[in-house]
């Protein structure tokens, strides 16, 4: 699920600028082709279905504020305090014809590059856990 949520947020990034949104169903369509990669052996519509929840719980569909809260800690004098900050992911608005498309927020682009972060991360790991186990079985050469 957590792909589909960064493909949705991806595809909605990539095709706004600042007149353009992009209409819900268009998210729904492209969503689902990643979700038939995922299980190839489920039907169209069971795709669709499952990028129509993805989506609908970016914009935060069941909530009246359409808001995500998390609680965020920080120090201040009289010690340790926190409070809930609210954000969204996609936004509804009306499109250039008045119909209801979506945007990216701020805190969408913010998950992007955390993802990104995540994934570089991740690699230089994996590939310094590649070469030192190259290296203590003396295999120099493929280092």
């Amino acid at each position: 699920m957590a792909e589909l949520a960064l493909a949705a947020i991806d595809f909605v990034t990539l095709r706004t600028d600042m007149s353009s949104a992009v209409r819900h169903e268009a998210v729904v369509e492209h969503v689902a082709e990643f979700a038939a990669l995922q299980l190839l052996e489920r039907t169209g519509e069971e795709h669709r279905a499952v990028a129509r929840w993805v989506t609908e719980r970016l914009i935060n569909t069941e909530d009246r504020y359409r808001a995500f809260h998390h609680d965020v800690g920080h120090v201040t004098g009289d010690g340790f305090e926190t409070r809930t900050a609210s954000f969204q992911i996609l936004k509804e608005v009306p499109d250039h014809v008045g119909q209801a498309a979506l945007i990216a927020t701020d805190a969408a682009i913010t998950v992007l590059v955390n993802a990104i972060d995540v994934d570089i991360a991740s690699e230089q790991i994996a590939a310094e856990a590649k070469l030192e186990a190259l290296l203590k079985r003396s295999r120099i050469s493929e280092a």
